[in-house]
């Protein structure tokens, strides 16, 4: 995710958004990537706090636009 360059939105909607469909794509549970958006948000904060259950809804919406566990593998990256 620290490797996106997505522009935010006011609040970091745009760039949520993007981390949400990276964790979709790599097939993390709610838990799992609600902790991994966090941690993201550690080290790049956004300019608004997002809620766990505002996170949730942003990784509903990528959902609908992403498939579950696309992201490649790390032994099919070329070196």
């Amino acid at each position: 995710m620290l490797r996106m360059q997505k522009k935010d939105h006011k609040d970091g909607s745009n760039r949520l958004y993007s981390a949400a469909c990276r964790t979709v794509q790599y097939d993390l549970s709610d838990a799992e990537a609600v902790a991994a958006i966090k941690q993201y948000a550690a080290q790049k904060p956004f300019p608004k706090n997002w809620l766990d259950d505002e996170i949730l809804t942003r990784i509903r919406d990528a959902e609908q636009k992403v498939e579950r566990g696309t992201a490649p593998k790390p032994e099919d990256r070329k070196s």
